[in-house]
């Protein structure tokens, strides 16, 4: 997940609410500690903040996965 802006991470939006509703699902997470430095778009799509879910069935998981993209949001400021 992309920080709002670069600079330093501040927080997150919405990460308590989809571990409470999908954290059975979660198989591994990384949320950087806020103070610290956010990463440039060419370090990767894990080098800010991410989750990785597991689903048997991959149309739920796309749908959960979307609403995670919509709902968590990195704050920076």
């Amino acid at each position: 997940m992309r920080p709002d802006r670069d600079g330093r991470i501040a927080g997150y939006a919405g990460a308590d609410e989809m571990f409470r509703s999908y954290g059975d699902l979660v198989v591994g997470h990384d949320f950087l500690t806020p103070g610290t430095p956010t990463q440039p778009v060419e370090a990767g799509y894990m080098a800010n903040a991410w989750m990785r879910l597991r689903h048997p069935d991959f149309d739920v998981l796309h749908g959960i996965l979307n609403e995670i993209g919509e709902r968590v949001q990195v704050r920076a400021h």
